[in-house]
């Protein structure tokens, strides 16, 4: 790209070329989405280092730490896979992402928030769970896995 001197959209158009690939133009619309799409997948990296500093350092996470203490997990493995904890709260979550600009909506879209809407109710979805981010090919974090941690725990 830079031997050759193109920009970026250059670059990718010659490849285009090459690879023999039709690269449609962008649609109405397609930079909104893309921008919300954006927004939710730093909603989700930002939800995943939310519950892994709470696994660390919340009193509460000590239920979480001992679980994983029996499966002789060492920090490494914790840290690359970002587990986390949950609080056992029905709106820690929702305070939490609402006090940093994201909504409701923002929150439903991603699965972190869930709705009761017969009684009009909008309330945390993990609750008191060891957290595991769940990863595309890319590494980005698309959803959670979650383990209750109560003895007889709904699952």
């Amino acid at each position: 790209m830079k031997k050759e001197g193109w920009d970026f959209k250059e670059a990718l158009k010659n490849l285009a070329e090459k690879a023999g690939v039709e690269l449609k133009p962008d649609k109405p619309g397609d930079k909104k989405r893309r921008v919300r799409e954006d927004k939710l997948a730093d909603l989700m990296a930002s939800a995943a280092d939310y519950f892994h500093q709470l696994y660390l350092h919340a009193p509460q996470g000590e239920i979480a730490r001992q679980y994983i203490g029996r499966r002789s997990l060492n920090e490494e493995t914790i840290s690359a896979f970002s587990l986390g904890f949950a609080l056992n709260s029905w709106d820690a979550c929702r305070t939490h992402f609402t006090s940093q600009g994201y909504t409701d909506q923002d929150l439903l879209d991603v699965g972190l928030l869930t709705e009761n809407v017969d009684r009009g109710t909008r309330y945390d979805r993990f609750r008191n769970r060891l957290m595991i981010p769940i990863r595309d090919g890319n590494g980005r974090i698309v959803g959670f896995g979650a383990r209750t941690l109560e003895k007889d725990g709904i699952p």
